[in-house]
């Protein structure tokens, strides 16, 4: 189990810097370098890079920085919690889903750093019920 912790530590802080950069450069407004020869701006710049007013890579900095004390939480203090753990991870898993759909469907192009998210999403739902 402890190995499970540590992968779900290490997933966690991949996210947050996967999103802190995006929100680094985003407000710099520096372009993003794309591995996949693509203009991640597309994506990143688009109407749907929002929800509720919040930018989308802020909303996963939260969220991976909640998963990571959460995974500490559950570890070291209370293994009970772990069901909310489980919930919000597959909400996280669905919006992920939602947001490739609408790069796929609606803007028809991709970011490299969002399918690296929604990777890591999809890790952290997966090592959830293990832990």
């Amino acid at each position: 189990m402890l190995e499970v912790a540590v992968l779900l530590i290490v997933v966690s802080l991949l996210g947050i810097v996967n999103a802190g950069y995006l929100t680094w450069k985003h407000y710099r407004k520096q372009p993003l370098v794309c591995p996949l020869n693509e203009r991640c701006e597309i994506v990143t710049e688009s109407k749907w890079a929002h929800m509720f007013g919040i930018r989308n890579e802020v909303i996963g900095i939260f969220y991976y920085l909640s998963a990571l004390l959460i995974t500490i939480y559950v570890f070291f203090f209370n293994p009970s919690v772990k069901i909310f753990f489980i919930f919000g991870s597959g909400l996280a898993l669905l919006f992920s889903i939602f947001l490739i759909y609408i790069q796929a469907r609606v803007i028809k192009s991709f970011c490299f750093y969002c399918i690296i998210s929604a990777i890591l999403s999809a890790l952290i739902f997966a090592l959830s019920f293990a832990i």
